[in-house]
């Protein structure tokens, strides 16, 4: 309820001037339409507070707000309206460029795509760095190393961000998420939950590339 909205963001603006991150996850619940606007301006009133989405549909308000944007590869495409038949790297590298233009307060975009290649994009001008793109290749697993793949794109993300918070550097960091995303898909669980040895072997087989 609208209620119950206004109860949430009082919390949150209680709270706001000692968080580091918020994080914004899929899309937002009926009835609290505005709820994810109004976390992202509070946020962005903390200079020290990091905003994370994870999300595409109903984000345009949102994105102006954004500063690390984890995405699918086809989620992507749809956000910026790609339909080109090229391989997935170029629909990548000109989705990021299309979306850094809308959105030039954006400083990274994270992109997955199951199993297959990962791309990272900085904002290099906004960042003052001088590479921009980075490709990850990911371990493959047999198919009967698979077990359960829900929540992989959610132990991406949640990893992705903690180990940037430790090591202060994102490639590092999405490295270590997909590595982590892929060891989960060797257990039941639908959660973040994974061995350290799976973990350990994943991120050894986890390559990245600058593109440019």
């Amino acid at each position: 309820s609208q209620k119950e909205v206004y109860q949430l963001l009082e919390l949150i603006k209680h709270e706001m001037a000692s968080l580091k991150l918020v994080a914004i996850c899929g899309t937002s619940p009926p009835g609290a339409e505005s709820l994810y606007v109004e976390v992202s301006k509070l946020a962005h009133s903390n200079p020290d507070c990091m905003i994370y989405l994870d999300g595409y549909k109903k984000v345009e308000n949102v994105m102006p707000f954004v500063d690390v944007y984890k995405v699918a590869l086809y989620e992507l495409l749809a956000l910026t309206g790609n339909t080109g038949a090229d391989k997935p790297e170029k629909q990548a590298l000109t989705s990021k460029t299309s979306l850094f233009q809308l959105y030039p307060k954006l400083k990274w975009i994270a992109v997955t795509d199951g199993p297959e290649r990962a791309y990272l994009f900085a904002n290099a001008a906004l960042l003052g760095i001088e590479t921009s793109s980075w490709r990850f290749t990911i371990k493959p697993l047999c198919a009967d190393e698979v077990v359960n793949p829900i929540g992989a794109g959610d132990t991406v993300g949640g990893v992705m961000i903690a180990k940037y918070f430790e090591l202060g550097d994102m490639v590092e960091a999405f490295r270590w998420g997909l590595a982590a995303a892929t060891a989960k898909c060797k257990l039941p669980y639908a959660g973040g939950v994974f061995r350290e040895k799976d973990l350990n072997q994943c991120l050894e087989a986890t390559t990245v590339e600058v593109i440019e």
